[in-house]
């Protein structure tokens, strides 16, 4: 069974309060997983290998304890690591285990549960009507066909990525090469935020790599009618 390494006064003197505070904020993950599952620290001791006295010096904060030991426990109380080890404020119970659900499901059958919320319970201001997205790589038309159908449907045409260099002061290569991609998606969000909050009829069009940012693709499909373009 794994033991806790000796730290003398000056070796605890020496820990900053914000490891101290991580530090007891790991060992209330610990603690609390632990009691969700009604399993005594003796019980969690035996399913995974560490010893009682180090599991209570670990959830009262005493405890460094390595990932690998982590790992140990993170099993035996059937969960992920990252449960324990993550800074993020612990997700509400229905939520984990709504996750701990779709984490066993195929990727069509995700799909398909993701539709099935989107119709329950997405925002009932967008009627699809209003604004149309134009999504598509490089070559697609977005441009040529969004210019042109704006102009039959006489709303106006928004290009994403002109916003995004409008609003940042400098063009798209600039900010990936000065600041990298998680700059340019943050910008990116916030623009089409501004847009919808703009604009009830608009045709905006994107990048098809937006698709890979879930929040703002989210914003996209809740708020707009979005068609696909592809390069023929």
């Amino acid at each position: 069974m794994a033991t806790l390494p000796e730290t003398g006064p000056e070796g605890r003197r020496g820990t900053a309060p914000a490891e101290e505070a991580y530090l007891k904020h790991v060992g209330e993950r610990v603690r609390i997983g632990r009691t969700r599952r009604g399993m005594s620290r003796k019980s969690l001791s035996r399913a995974s290998g560490v010893s009682e006295r180090y599991l209570a010096e670990l959830e009262r904060g005493a405890g460094n304890a390595s990932l690998l030991v982590l790992r140990q426990i993170a099993e035996a109380l059937g969960l992920e690591i990252a449960a324990l080890v993550s800074d993020r404020p612990e997700l509400p119970l229905e939520l984990a285990l709504a996750m701990h659900q779709l984490e066993r499901l195929t990727p069509a059958e995700l799909a398909q549960a993701r539709h099935l919320l989107a119709q329950r319970f997405a925002a009932k201001a967008n009627t699809g009507d209003g604004r149309i997205a134009l999504v598509g790589l490089r070559g697609a038309g977005k441009t040529s066909l969004g210019r042109l159908a704006a102009e039959k449907l006489n709303m106006p045409f928004i290009e994403l990525d002109r916003e995004v260099e409008r609003a940042s002061g400098m063009e798209l290569s600039e900010i990936f090469s000065m600041h990298g991609q998680t700059m340019f998606r943050r910008l990116e969000h916030q623009c089409l935020e501004t847009i919808v909050a703009r604009f009830d009829r608009v045709m905006i069009a994107t990048g098809g790599s937006l698709v890979t940012e879930p929040a703002t693709y989210d914003l996209l499909l809740s708020t707009c009618f979005v068609v696909w373009l592809s390069a023929s």
